[in-house]
């Protein structure tokens, strides 16, 4: 439930950054889906990449299984409402199907190769496909920016 999902991240979550005395960084979807959702928030609506760079084919479910078991991890896995059947063409990320209703920022991509080189071409121009601006040069510069050690 996506809605319960923003409600717990909203008020309930403390963040673990780092560990130990060496300080490393904790990995976390957390990041990501937050990110998501405060995208969502500020634009107050789903972002659209695909449809003004007309990538028809990254959005579609014609795409080969992505688990042959559901999230059962080959049938070692079960609780209450678990998926079993195969997955194509649905995201395999248990917490973005879960709790996000499959969309989140955090759980890749089904896409075919010819849409994968135009969002390549996307990172590749600074944000700029054709005559559209997706975002500026200082934008591209934080997302290819490392953050931990």
């Amino acid at each position: 439930n996506k809605r319960k999902t923003e409600e717990i991240i909203k008020t309930k979550l403390k963040f673990q950054r780092s560990r130990g005395e060496d300080q490393l960084p904790v990995y976390s979807d957390i990041d990501y889906m937050l990110l998501g959702l405060l995208v969502e928030h500020r634009l107050n609506r789903t972002p659209t990449l695909f449809n003004p760079l007309n990538n028809t084919n990254s959005q579609k479910s014609d795409f080969a299984a992505t688990e042959l078991n559901g999230n059962t991890r080959n049938g070692t896995i079960n609780f209450p409402n678990i998926r079993t059947h195969v997955l194509q063409g649905e995201v395999h990320d248990a917490k973005s199907f879960y709790s996000m209703n499959g969309v989140s920022g955090h759980a890749g991509l089904f896409s075919n190769l010819n849409d994968m080189a135009i969002l390549t071409q996307l990172m590749l121009n600074n944000g700029s496909y054709g005559d559209i601006k997706f975002w500026s040069q200082n934008v591209q510069y934080m997302f290819l920016t490392p953050y931990t050690p």
